[in-house]
């Protein structure tokens, strides 16, 4: 008894050296300690209690974006026309713009983005009306973090945001669901990013042994850490 005092007691300066201390080795040790904690313990739960592998996904790309992109020449200035407009895009169609436009006043309603990326969607058989009912109908943004759940795929329907394996780039892909098919093999998927103009060949058929989920709560911004991290690898890996 009185070694184990004696341990609980160091264990408890050590605590505290750890939380209250302000020198460079308790900060060392504190973020140690931190991504052990979030590595081991917090997310071997979450993947438990949400049934993926993926239970928190940064967004890396703008394909979900309800925004307008500036259409730019090769040395990334927003092309402006003799007679004043700035040139951007959405669904690979053209806006032009009177004014330049902020970050945030290039995000665009429901309405806008029907007028520009509507016909797709009409398309494969889903209507306005049908698209504001889903979850995640105006998008979202790069930087975001996607809290993921993997219900089974029969549960798994046209207008949900899905992970899925990307048979072209090193990491899952997150866009909406545009059709569902069955066969003897199981569930089939087709996708596309809000953003984008059109489906990525990877994209138009998605058994569901490569889904890893869907969407259930969007977390903003938060996920620039990791995209951060992850341009600095490309950057130095690329010199």
């Amino acid at each position: 008894m009185v070694y184990l005092k004696k341990a609980w007691k160091k264990i408890k300066r050590f605590w505290n050296f750890v939380w209250n201390d302000n020198s460079p080795l308790s900060w060392l040790l504190a973020l140690v300690i931190s991504y052990l904690i979030i590595k081991f313990i917090f997310f071997p739960v979450l993947e438990f209690s949400l049934g993926t592998s993926f239970p928190l996904v940064a967004v890396v790309s703008g394909s979900m974006e309800h925004r307008l992109s500036p259409v730019t020449d090769i040395n990334g200035n927003i092309v402006v026309e003799e007679n004043g407009n700035h040139l951007y895009s959405i669904c690979g169609k053209t806006i032009k713009e009177s004014n330049r436009l902020g970050f945030f006043s290039r995000k665009i309603n429901l309405e806008r983005f029907w007028q520009s990326c509507g016909q797709w969607y009409n398309d494969f058989n889903i209507t306005k009306e049908d698209f504001s009912g889903f979850r995640f109908s105006r998008g979202f943004n790069r930087g975001d973090i996607m809290i993921i759940y993997n219900p089974s795929p029969e549960k798994i329907q046209v207008g949900d945001i899905v992970v899925f394996d990307s048979e072209f780039l090193s990491y899952p892909i997150i866009h909406r669901v545009v059709s569902k098919d069955e066969n003897n093999e199981g569930f089939f998927f087709s996708t596309k990013g809000d953003h984008n103009p059109a489906q990525n060949p990877d994209e138009k058929t998605i058994h569901e042994s490569r889904l890893h989920g869907k969407a259930v709560a969007r977390v903003p911004l938060v996920g620039y850490v990791k995209i951060g991290l992850f341009e600095l690898k490309n950057w130095l890996f690329a010199r």
